[in-house]
């Protein structure tokens, strides 16, 4: 039984040995490798929350046609272009209502001239029927002095003057009813003459309005983006291309014709995965990349999130929009419909040392590195303060230091087993 022992320890011992001395040459085999390598680097780090989204704006003024018919446009501006304000952005041909201005015109013109002459004639007639009351009121007076009797006149002449003055009140009062009656004739006529002029200068100013709202100008200062003038169904549902409005398509009233974003609201739109919602908050730090312009990075705030979340069908997941407004610090080439990049700034390590995030392994479950030393590879236990998708931030490192972005250990196990396998 001691000898079974003894030989038992002896074999134990001898195989520890020689698993110790194919540990030494893997691993002395990997460091004569060149492997990929990384300094360390120390500074401040920023564990963010890495998002994509798209540029919006947050304010637009839409573009309507205007209220008439046979809309036929005659000039764009450029959509590529920059429009300022109050400048024209569409103009629509206007020779047909053009023509029919001029006709509302001549009748507007028409009308005021039967209106003036109604109005002189009135005049005259009230001239005319003032004269024919002097006379009538004059007889009045003269058969009063022939009723009234006296040595010079009879009894007789007098009874026939009352009958005169009574018929002189009576045609007096009769003018009197046709001058009233004239009169009302003739303001009615007055009245429906000034009814008519009315009418016809309010058709001029409707055809007036209409060729003013022949040119459309910009509501505000930006680049105009046009609708597309395809609008049948089926060649929607056949995917025909539709090219967006140009000069002489004919357009129906009202219709929408594009929009003029608001390049100082610019915002971007970003999805944030639900199990994200709870780190971030408005006001936090964001810093936005557009992909069209890599060189430029915008820092702003979270402006806002979106109280309700929306299925999100590429994670079979919930998510939330989150909006961040870019401000005054947006480059002038970035426009609505860019995509981009949003780090939402979670957490700031000062005085970090960041590593690679492939140079992190996990051995005896523990996060582990590699560094790269003289005599090859050594594997250090680190300890890890705050990672992101690119970079982690750990202790455990001096300044100097270089880690390894491969396990050597591992490869040089692959290796070694391969080459076993190759001999048997």
């Amino acid at each position: 039984m001691s000898r079974f022992r003894a030989v038992t320890g002896i074999v134990i011992v001898l195989s520890a040995v020689a698993a110790s001395w194919i540990g030494a040459r893997q691993f002395g085999e990997a460091g004569d490798r060149n492997l990929p390598i990384a300094p360390v680097r120390t500074g401040e780090f920023l564990a963010v929350i890495r998002t994509r989204g798209q540029i919006q704006a947050g304010r637009s003024a839409p573009i309507y046609a205007p209220m008439a018919q046979d809309l036929r446009i005659s000039w764009m501006a450029p959509p590529g272009e920059r429009i300022e304000q109050g400048q024209p952005m569409i103009r629509f041909d206007s020779s047909s209502a053009e023509r029919d201005l001029i006709a509302r015109r001549t009748a507007r013109d028409q009308a005021r001239a039967n209106l003036d002459e109604a109005i002189a004639d009135t005049a005259l007639a009230e001239r005319n029927d003032e004269r024919d009351l002097v006379d009538r009121r004059l007889g009045v007076e003269l058969a009063e002095l022939r009723t009234v009797a006296s040595e010079f006149v009879g009894r007789l002449e007098a009874e026939q003057g009352e009958i005169e003055l009574r018929l002189a009140r009576q045609n007096l009062r009769q003018l009197e009813a046709e001058i009233e009656q004239r009169a009302v004739s003739r303001e009615s006529r007055i009245a429906s003459l000034e009814r008519q002029l009315a009418q016809a200068g309010a058709e001029v100013r409707i055809f007036e309005s209409r060729i003013a709202g022949m040119e459309l100008r910009a509501p505000l200062t930006g680049f105009p983006i046009y609708v597309t003038s395809g609008t049948s169904l089926a060649a929607a549902l056949s995917g025909q291309a539709q090219a967006p409005l140009r000069v002489g398509d004919q357009v129906s009233a009202g219709r929408n014709l594009g929009t003029i974003p608001d390049l100082t609201s610019l915002l971007i739109d970003v999805t944030v995965e639900e199990i994200d919602r709870g780190r971030m908050r408005v006001g936090d730090e964001v810093i936005v990349r557009v992909d069209a312009l890599p060189e430029i990075s915008i820092r702003t705030a979270l402006t806002a999130i979106s109280p309700l979340a929306e299925m999100s069908f590429d994670t079979r997941g919930r998510s939330f929009h989150a909006y961040a407004s870019l401000g005054d610090s947006a480059d002038a080439r970035i426009r609505p419909g860019m995509n981009g990049n949003m780090d939402i700034v979670i957490e700031r390590v000062p005085d970090a040392t960041i590593i690679p995030a492939q140079a992190l392994f996990t051995r005896n479950g523990k996060p582990t590195v590699f560094l790269v030393g003289d005599a090859g590879f050594e594997p250090v236990e680190v300890h890890v303060i705050a990672r992101n998708s690119d970079e982690i931030a750990v202790e455990g490192l001096g300044e100097d230091a270089r880690v390894t972005l491969v396990d050597p250990i591992a490869i040089g196990s692959a290796e070694t087993g391969n080459g076993s396998e190759g001999t048997e």
